[in-house]
């Protein structure tokens, strides 16, 4: 076997880049610029309905967008489009003005990690519907009809295309429209707010593992100490890819992963991870979050997360990802072999990506979707819900999951954004639960 991968100690002051899983991370950023009008298409009524979202329903995926709410009531959130540039969405045009500079101060603020703030520019668009609108109406679809109907996958308030976007199966899909369109029309709601689109279920992506399947180097050998982005499993039963390094209240050091990679998901099974599937074992998961009721037959959770106490004299460095010595590669860098994380944040839609997988290597994408709820399937007895997941470009295959996805700031310097939980598009995307939801659900 190669020799083991040498994790140098010498490094930077990581300051911030220090995380707890038991606490937020400061964000870095910098400044900003001139917002301008750009065209979203058919024009709306001129006098839109208003509706503040309700603080209490506010994924944490989404409390931005809620903020902004409050301070420019017709606003329904933001993306980046592929000019880099932030829009801002306004369903009332004379509003336009005033949350393009709401933006520019949470920008401003570090409340959107960016590379180099002072870059981005901001315009704004108007749209049909205000994020109080179709807040409210995400919340129905979700009491009333995601966790109960048949065939139902994902369940997105899309600030792009400015709807609430349901997700159901190709099999299933003729059968639903009706029946949401009803949904709509008993709560008094505009059923042009609702989009409803084929997509399928998310393959999760943890790996059966024969003895003797890799020959690759780096990401899948042992490393003498621990930190994101390695490979973690058992010979013949399992792999999957460590998340991030942290420390637990009570427990010590230790990692995050995919709860999906244990034996018992969304439950503590004391599941135990090597490295490079022989006996250099890593960690023994200890804390996994039970799920809560959220319908008949039907568990939730804010994640698909697990947290694994380092094994007795496998040092830990927090704040410290593996990094490759190139996109699409599993070697890593022996000269600079960490990424440094100085912040967290859970990306925004359209926003650049990176993702770290045993199987992928290092992979580059964009956010494609925010706090998306997506049904797990697949599990005997429930269906499984995760509560506002993100979706990105980045191809996912057996052995990425509990991987990190990770936003750049400039060269080694990284913001933490969430870790893997399955393939999305037949593999042509990833699908991850963010860091906000796991810090919440832990």
């Amino acid at each position: 076997m190669p020799a083991p991968v040498k994790i140098r100690r010498s490094m930077p002051s990581l300051g911030s880049a220090r995380a707890a899983i038991t606490g937020g991370i400061a964000a870095v950023l910098a400044m900003g610029c001139r917002a301008d009008e750009v065209p979203s298409g058919p024009s709306f009524p001129t006098t839109p309905t208003q509706v503040v979202a309700d603080a209490g329903d506010v994924p944490s995926g989404e409390t931005l967008f809620a903020e902004l709410s409050r301070q420019v009531p017709s606003s329904a959130g933001f993306f980046f489009d592929p000019l880099g540039r932030i829009v801002v969405n306004v369903s009332d045009p004379q509003d336009g003005p005033a949350a393009a500079r709401a933006v520019r101060a949470h920008l401003d603020r570090g409340d959107i990690a960016v590379a180099d703030r002072a870059s981005v520019p901001i315009v704004w668009r108007r749209v049909g519907f205000s994020y109080g609108q179709l807040s409210r109406l995400r919340k129905a679809v979700f009491d009333s009809a995601f966790t109960s109907m048949p065939g139902l996958v994902t369940l997105d308030l899309d600030e792009r295309r400015n709807r609430v976007r349901v997700g159901a199966t190709s099999q299933t899909i003729g059968n639903v429209r009706q029946p949401l369109t009803s949904l709509l029309r008993r709560i008094g709601a505009d059923t042009l707010a609702l989009e409803i689109a084929a997509d399928a279920p998310l393959r999760l992506s943890g790996a059966w593992r024969s003895p003797g399947f890799f020959t690759w180097t780096g990401l899948l050998l042992t490393a003498d100490t621990l930190v994101g982005g390695l490979e973690i499993g058992q010979t013949s039963v399992w792999g999957c890819t460590l998340g991030f390094t942290a420390d637990y209240s009570g427990v010590g050091s230790g990692f995050v992963s995919a709860s999906h990679c244990t034996a018992d998901i969304w439950n503590v099974d004391g599941r135990v991870a090597n490295q490079a599937h022989n006996d250099s074992q890593a960690g023994t998961e200890v804390v996994d979050p039970g799920p809560w009721n959220c319908g008949l037959f039907h568990l939730c959770r804010r994640s698909d997360a697990a947290f694994f106490q380092a094994s007795a004299g496998r040092p830990t460095i927090r704040g410290l990802l593996a990094r490759p010595v190139a996109l699409g590669s599993t070697n890593v860098n022996s000269s600079d072999p960490y990424f440094i994380i100085v912040g967290s944040s859970n990306g925004w839609d359209g926003q650049q990506i990176y993702k770290l997988g045993a199987s992928t290597g290092w992979t580059s994408g964009y956010v494609s979707f925010t706090c998306q709820d997506r049904n797990l399937t697949g599990f005997p007895g429930n269906v499984r819900t995760v509560r506002c997941t993100n979706e990105s470009s980045n191809p996912d295959i057996d052995g990425d999951s509990g991987g990190p996805l990770f936003i750049p700031a400039g060269g080694p310097y990284v913001y933490l954004s969430g870790t893997t939980v399955g393939a999305a598009l037949n593999g042509a995307g990833t699908g991850w639960s963010t860091i906000s939801q796991i810090q919440l659900d832990f």
